[in-house]
């Protein structure tokens, strides 16, 4: 007979026994590198523990075990055994009949022969316990619980008849929007678990079952053997895990479960999630657990950031997944998994609800909160979907810059009509006349089409198909650049709107050139001190803060405000919209407290103009908050984000989904974020 095994090769034999059959064969690898002969050691322990010897009763843990020798037909309680569907190291599951009082199929799962130590125990009751308190039509549900004659627990639990969901979604050939909607039901299934204070903690492939209910696909999580309580204990003899124990699968694992001595929450069912989606989206995990041994995949999980799941998707037959390509994952779905796997659990998702909000976005084709914080994807987002009614709205931008173009001609034919009409005696008086009411009719034309175009912009068609808007554009400022009849007057006005066209569409690089000519013609034109030089001064020098080219963009804005009167702020919209500009320059240019100071006096001047819900209301109090940010005055600043976020969902025409609410929000949860 073997001698009695040392108290370490004790330690290690339990440790072994509560993992899976691959991580068990990694530890015993392991440890074979270092010391062959504690390993065979081991192997020989294990092998006599499966085999039901004396080996158990060797390391004290109870007398001589029973055979378990359950066949089919045998009844337990009032369930029928018909054949087994697995084990573990601990227990069996087996397909068994309800007798009474309904016929119903089970899967039955009872604690192996000889299993009967006090940790063994609290662990089985523990999944029991767990099960008990969900109900939910993700779940398995467990429907009885008792003990055999010879006192070994079991309980009896729904029986899904079903394959494991990457199996499945394979096999059927599901699309990417058939695996986003099971995923999302996943999901939801897993925070109802959380809701009940339970985390799975061994969330994969095998342990999502999907079944069919009448045609559609239903997935079901099973298998809450290591699950853990986020408060209170699931059962009175619950087991703590050992130090140097952890509990999982290694390719699903999030990184704090290699800790036992850290704080293993929900968020870590999160990160299981995020490794499940990448293999339904790309065919493999993000870590590779069968190469090298448990310290490497150790080193892997804790330290390595995995590649990008569309960068990892061509790599695999794509017969299987129809639709998943590198274009389809790129942007959102990279960017979902990569916050699911992120190292540290504050900064994944905070729930598995939040999770199947975000794949639900997808789905919709809305912005996701895991994408970059600029108002330009949010728009982007808003624009592919709704890309139908854009059309229109591009058809009216074309038919308003043609009219515009028309009466700007008109306008000018006028001038030079009423010119000859003073300088010639013999125009009737009746031509000048009808002159004159040319003029005026054309001014008021123009001035209609101007504000008409310059109002058909992102921020106001709140997602305006801009790629047809441009292509109309272009087409447009091609003809302006080829005619060669104009006016330097006309050419001057033109040059504004074909620039500001451009600007309100955010291709400043777009509108320099034009903007650049407007300001010329009319310094040479009118000079320096006109109003109209300084509102062309005032757009170019904007523009130039819109590319980030500080030097030119400086010398343009301080001409403007040093041409405001003392009292314009509270008296001139055009003067408030300089000094706005001004004060995002000071700011970019780290002057933080003058930026400061012109933005508490801009807030002051809005609110006294318009009140304190209008839009450039709510704008300079946004700017403010980032300045007071800026400065580290965050109670101030986070006070200022509130504000106009309140204001903001109030406002019917803004509401939740506006890109300007959602900036808000964004800057106030960054602020947030910050302050831990």
């Amino acid at each position: 007979m073997a001698s009695t095994p040392t108290p370490r090769q004790k330690q290690l034999f339990f440790k072994l026994l509560d993992l899976d059959a691959p991580a068990r064969d990694e530890l015993l690898e392991e440890l074979g590198e270092e010391d062959p002969e504690l390993a065979e050691r081991l192997r020989g322990l294990l092998d006599a523990h499966f085999r039901a010897e004396s080996a158990l009763g060797v390391l004290d843990r109870g007398s001589a075990c029973e055979v378990d020798a359950l066949r089919a037909g045998e009844l337990i309680g009032p369930y029928r055994l018909e054949r087994e569907l697995g084990e573990g190291a601990f227990g069996r599951v087996w397909l068994a009949e309800q007798q009474e009082p309904v016929r119903r199929a089970v899967a039955l799962k009872l604690l192996k022969a000889g299993m009967d130590t006090r940790e063994v125990v609290g662990r089985f009751q523990a999944e029991r316990q767990a099960l008990a308190r969900m109900s939910h039509p993700g779940i398995a549900g467990v429907y009885d619980a008792g003990e055999t004659d010879r006192g070994r627990p079991w309980f009896a639990m729904e029986f899904v008849d079903g394959s494991p969901i990457t199996t499945y979604c394979d096999e059927h050939q599901l699309d990417l929007h058939a695996r986003l909607e099971l995923f999302a039901a996943v999901c939801r299934a897993v925070q109802h678990a959380h809701t009940k204070g339970v985390v799975h903690r061994d969330l994969k492939p095998n342990n999502v079952l999907v079944t069919e209910v009448d045609g559609v696909p239903r997935p079901k999580v099973i298998d809450f053997g290591i699950a853990k309580a986020v408060e209170e204990p699931l059962a009175p003899d619950t087991p703590r895990t050992r130090g140097g124990q952890w509990m999982g699968t290694p390719a699903y694992m999030a990184p704090e479960q290699l800790d036992a001595a850290a704080d293993v929450d929900t968020r870590a069912d999160v990160y299981s999630l995020g490794a499940l989606l990448f293999v339904l989206l790309v065919g493999e995990p993000p870590f590779d657990s069968a190469s090298g041994g448990a310290a490497t995949w150790h080193e892997r999980i804790r330290n390595e950031r995995p590649s990008r799941a569309s960068h990892r998707v061509e790599r695999h037959a794509q017969s299987s997944r129809p639709g998943v390509t590198r274009a389809a994952l790129r942007r959102e779905l990279d960017w979902v998994v990569a916050r699911c796997l992120e190292k540290d659990p504050d900064r994944r998702y905070d729930s598995a609800a939040v999770l199947a909000n975000e794949v639900e976005r997808v789905l919709v084709g809305e912005p996701v909160l895991a994408g970059p914080p600029g108002v330009t994807y949010r728009v982007s987002a808003f624009v592919r979907r709704n890309r139908f009614s854009l059309v229109v709205a591009a058809s009216v931008f074309l038919v308003l810059f043609v009219a515009l173009l028309f009466a700007l001609d008109r306008e000018e034919l006028a001038r030079q009509a009423e010119t000859e009409a003073l300088e010639s005696a013999r125009i009737a008086q009746d031509a000048e006349r009808q002159a004159r009411e040319e003029l005026a009719r054309s001014q008021a034309v123009a001035r209609l089409t101007e504000h008409m175009l310059l109002s058909v912009k992102p921020s106001v068609a709140r997602g305006a198909d801009t790629s047809l808007m441009v292509e109309m554009l272009e087409r447009a400022e091609q003809y302006v650049l080829d005619a060669e009849d104009h006016s330097p007057a006309t050419e001057a006005d033109l040059a504004r709107m074909v620039g500001g066209a451009w600007w309100e569409l955010g291709e400043y690089q777009r509108a320099l050139p034009h903007l650049e000519r407007s300001l010329e013609l009319r310094r040479e034109a009118l000079g320096d001190a006109s109003t109209e030089t300084l509102e062309a001064a005032q757009t170019l020098g904007t523009n130039y803060l819109k590319l980030g080219d500080l030097v030119h963009a400086e010398p343009l804005l301080r001409e403007c405000v040093e041409a405001c009167p003392p009292d314009a702020l509270t008296t001139s919209e055009s003067a408030r919209a300089v000094y706005e500009s001004y004060g995002e320059l000071l700011h970019k240019q780290s002057r933080l407290e003058e930026a400061l100071e012109i933005r508490r006096a801009l807030v002051d001047a809005t609110v006294a103009a318009h009140g304190p819900r209008h839009r450039d209301t709510l704008r300079s109090r946004n700017n403010l908050a980032i300045s007071l940010e800026a400065l580290k005055q965050f109670d101030e600043a986070g006070e200022e984000y509130r504000k106009v976020l309140e204001l903001q969902l109030a406002d019917p025409e803004l509401g939740p989904d506006h890109p300007h609410t959602l900036m808000t929000r964004s800057n106030l949860s960054g602020l947030m974020r910050g302050l831990g």
